[in-house]
């Protein structure tokens, strides 16, 4: 079970990351005029998906049988810290009104959590 749990991690950084990488690069591919700062933001984007990735750690309640057999349980080992990190990132700027940094983000946030869901759906079912 915990090879099966440290899979499922390393699979889920590893498609975040190249998910976004995709994501930038189709997002520079389409300006006239390519960022000087593409390397420094997907650095960036990185760093975050790193951050959530190790917030995820939580999964690995999962061994123990209660949480592993309860559905609701098993959501929350999955997806609870990273939303509560995601939500304390994302809530100053949505108070502040300052969108453009909620854009700048989201290269984080959507591709971590489709590779967590694609992780959380082949858990749940084996």
């Amino acid at each position: 079970m915990i090879k099966r749990i440290l899979k499922i991690i390393v699979t889920t950084f590893l498609l975040s990351i190249l998910l976004c990488t995709i994501y930038l690069f189709l997002l520079n591919y389409n300006k006239k005029d390519p960022s000087n700062y593409f390397g420094m933001y997907a650095a960036l984007c990185y760093l975050g998906i790193s951050f959530l990735t190790l917030s995820s750690a939580t999964i690995f309640l999962n061994l123990n049988v209660k949480v592993r057999q309860n559905k609701f349980l098993r959501f929350l080992s999955f997806y609870l810290l990273p939303f509560i990190f995601t939500m304390s990132e994302m809530l100053p700027r949505l108070t502040r009104g300052i969108k453009g940094e909620i854009t700048v983000m989201l290269p984080v946030f959507i591709p971590f959590f489709i590779s967590l869901t694609i992780a959380y759906y082949f858990f749940k079912n084996p």
